[in-house]
């Protein structure tokens, strides 16, 4: 009675779904293929997910992963099955998933389209961290997140993406687990999966938050942080060397052009050590300066009066593309980056400099100090000459005097109608100790200097490109190691450095070393960074 039960319904399957499998492809992976097909009760265009059901994987087999996601709540952000059948076919039995049809695709094939602008690719960014955020809530690590996972639904000029494919997503129980074994050893998409994921590790919520890193590097950049070389990605040798770049810490020079605060959230979501990455949503949030607030809304333009929006409590950070405002949970572009360009064309000979915000205590005023050291492309853009040894224009400057410094300073404030200056050597040494998010370290951002810093131990006799070490608490880079910094501080007929370099041992990368030098001095382990009042 129950197989007679079994086989019609799959005859009104068959008669409800019609699709072709040469012709209606939309895509395959290593747990099933999904189509295309015509819903004939509802006339509409459905997919239809299909895989085969492995009795060695029963625990992520299709119909488990229907039936975990069918219990979540309704969110945004997710991908939802309508219904899912299981029949027998001549070589074993398949699951058949239904899901809405998504005309515009997935992620992978948008962002190959070259249609979204820089605003909706962040607002697309957003909404993705958003939909991880409520999978973590309701304990589900998803550990296949890419671009060919998240769909894309069109709604006026915003792009609105919808994770899906549960398929090796784990459920933690979320009152006593924080962690879980890899019984999966190499699940995943190797371009995405986290260094736990393909070396057997403990898997966390922030294996999730590495692919988001891959993503978001991808998004933005169009390629990936970590690649196969010139290798077939297929090959064991490409394998090699995937793993030999994710292994060595390091990313790709392009990451310095990648505007903030997205460039400091990828840096921390790409820490190859679980334990230092950034841990969770919230902690992502935060970099990008909307820590407790909802992402998911779409772009709106708001239509408050003038009045009305002084009552409301917004939020204004800069992103690539332009500045958003966040208000009652809204997202609005207020400006867009080519808006702000023309806006700035007097200074087209400008340097960015990018800095951080840095809170103040009792005895110090707030301030804004450089993310990294000034570069020598940055001096070149003002001086038009590069006086540095060794040469690079993502090096740290050097090789020029206190009073170098202060040419260079006096030129570019004509350029940008700013006040930059020096750092006074407190100022410096209270960055470099993480501010209010002091963690009390020797080094700027850890006890272990080889985290942060190029010194004598690790620097092979030269000076390396800003900002490839971890950065400090609050996201400062290279202030132990790499060159020492001229700071404002004056004593008796000298001036203050401060943070050692890459000729240093350990004892002088210290923050709290100090040299005291001519203002006419210059050498090749001797730069600076910037202040803002």
């Amino acid at each position: 009675m129950q197989k007679q039960k079994i086989v019609m319904e799959q005859l009104e399957f068959q008669k409800r779904y019609t699709y072709n499998i040469a012709t209606d492809k939309l895509g395959e992976g290593g747990f099933g293929s999904v189509f295309k097909a015509y819903d004939n009760y509802r006339d509409r265009w459905v997919a239809i997910k299909i895989s085969k059901v492995n009795p060695q994987f029963e625990t992520v087999r299709l119909k488990k992963e229907v039936e975990m996601v069918s219990k979540l709540p309704a969110h945004p952000n997710i991908a939802y099955y309508e219904d899912c059948h299981t029949f027998a076919q001549l070589d074993g039995e398949y699951d058949f998933g239904i899901l809405q049809y998504y005309e515009e695709g997935n992620l992978s094939q948008l962002l190959k389209s070259g249609v979204p602008t820089s605003q909706q690719k962040v607002t697309l960014l957003m909404q993705v961290l958003e939909g991880i955020d409520f999978l973590h809530q309701n304990g589900i690590i998803h550990r296949d997140l890419k671009p060919q996972n998240i769909l894309i639904v069109r709604r006026g000029n915003d792009y609105i993406p919808k994770i899906t494919d549960f398929g090796i997503s784990k459920q933690l129980d979320i009152n006593k687990s924080t962690a879980f074994s890899n019984s999966l050893a190499g699940a995943g998409t190797l371009s995405y999966a986290s260094p736990e994921q393909l070396f057997d590790r403990e898997i966390r919520k922030n294996t999730d938050l590495w692919s988001y890193g891959v993503i978001a590097f991808q998004t933005i950049t169009g390629q990936l942080p970590f690649n196969t070389g010139e290798h077939v990605a297929s090959s064991e040798a490409g394998r090699v060397e995937l793993f030999r770049q994710v292994n060595s810490g390091e990313l790709p020079e392009i990451t310095a052009t990648i505007a903030e605060p997205w460039q400091t959230l990828i840096r921390v979501c790409l820490i190859t050590d679980h334990a230092a990455r950034v841990k969770n949503v919230p902690e992502a949030k935060d970099i990008l300066g909307v820590k407790g607030k909802s992402l998911y809304h779409p772009t709106k333009k708001q239509e408050n009066t003038q009045n009305e929006k002084t009552q409301i409590d917004t939020d204004v950070y800069a992103i690539d593309g332009g500045l958003i405002e966040v208000a009652n949970d809204e997202i609005t572009l207020i400006e867009t980056s080519d808006t702000i360009a023309s806006e700035q064309s007097n200074y087209s000979n400008a340097p960015n400099i990018e800095m951080v915000f840095v809170n103040g205590n009792k005895t110090l005023n707030s301030f804004n100090i450089g993310k990294f050291e000034v570069t020598q492309a940055q001096w070149e853009a003002v001086m038009g000459n590069n006086p540095s040894h060794f040469q690079g224009d993502n090096l740290p400057v050097e090789n020029v005097s206190w009073n170098d410094v202060h040419e260079f300073i006096s030129k570019l404030n004509e350029l940008t109608n700013k006040n930059y200056r020096l750092p006074t050597s407190a100022e410096w040494e209270y960055a470099a100790r993480g501010g209010n998010k002091s963690k009390g370290y020797e080094y700027s951002g850890s006890n272990n200097i080889n985290d942060i810093a190029w010194y004598d131990g690790n620097s092979h006799g030269k000076t390396h490109p800003v900002g490839t070490k971890t950065a400090n608490e609050i996201g400062i880079y290279d202030m132990s190691g790499n060159v020492w910094e001229w700071c404002q501080d004056a004593e008796r007929n000298n001036r203050v450095a401060c943070g050692g370099s890459w000729r240093n041992y350990e004892e002088g990368c210290l923050v709290r070393r100090r040299l005291t030098l001519s203002p006419c001095f210059s050498s090749y382990y001797l730069g600076f960074r910037l202040a803002l009042t």
